[in-house]
């Protein structure tokens, strides 16, 4: 039997590659165009993700990366809207794996929570749904 993974080795496996894919083939240039331009773009925007999507990851991001102490969250930062931004325009190819973690994200939460979104549950159950992923 494998042991188990700890939350941050999950999301690691599952979205490092793609983040160090994405800064390697485009470019810190690129990227800071696409940050400058999601600063000017209505939050509504369509990307690669549906809505659902959109929201699931802000969530799971806001998990990894909270608001602390008036720092800037992932929320503040726009983290999913730029990962949806550069899945629209760039990388289409690592949209199939991130729906899928999304879509694993979403079945653990509804599995332990009669059907809930991920999006629904307390910070603490969003907590327990990601580690039981590992």
């Amino acid at each position: 039997m494998a042991a188990r993974r700890s939350r941050r080795e999950f999301l690691k496996d599952t979205t490092g590659a793609a983040m160090g894919a994405m800064f390697v083939s485009l470019g810190w240039d690129t990227l800071a165009g696409v940050h400058r331009a999601l600063a000017a773009t209505p939050d509504a925007a369509a990307g690669a993700l549906s809505g659902a999507q959109l929201n699931t990851l802000t969530a799971v991001a806001d998990r990894l990366i909270p608001s602390v102490d008036g720092l800037a969250g992932a929320t503040q930062a726009k983290v999913a809207r730029f990962i949806d931004r550069v899945l629209a325009d760039f990388l289409g190819d690592l949209k199939p794996p991130i729906v899928g973690g999304l879509a694993a994200i979403e079945g653990a939460a509804a599995k332990a929570h009669r059907g809930a979104a991920f999006t629904a549950l307390t910070p603490a159950q969003q907590d327990a749904a990601l580690t039981g992923l590992q």
